[in-house]
Order: C-alpha cells, then structure tokens, then sequence
C-alpha cells in the first residue's frame, strides 16, 4: 500500500470540511444570500470535492518537489 495514501485522505477530508464552510459563508455574506446550509451543501458539495482531490492529488502524488 502506498504510504502517501492515509495524509492524503486526511488533508482531502479537512480541506473539503475547511472550503465548504468558508465557502457558504463567503456565499451567505458577500452575495446577501437566504439559501441554509444544507440546501448549499446539496448544491456544491461535488464540485468542492472534485476541488479538493485535484488540488490534494497534485500536491502528494504528482508534486516533484523534494520532501525533506
């Protein structure tokens, strides 16, 4: 089993948690929304996750940068 597999679930799980919230809220606040949370969640919660594994993806299998 590869070993980059467990950190990258956890960072996927924490930012999709960290950029849906931040998002509904920069979503109720910026643009004066009455739309709750589930109802927001229902909506984006796929495009925030396909978001979050690009992004994680990217940084621990495909970045060549040296670990140290």
């Amino acid at each position: 089993m590869n070993p980059k597999i467990l950190p990258a679930l956890v960072s996927v799980a924490v930012s999709f948690i960290i950029l849906t919230i931040l998002s509904f809220f920069m979503t109720k606040f910026l643009l004066n929304s009455d739309q709750d949370f589930m109802t927001f969640f229902e909506e984006k919660w796929l495009i925030t996750l396909a978001v979050v594994v690009v992004f994680v993806g990217y940084k621990h299998f495909f970045s060549t940068r040296k670990q140290s």
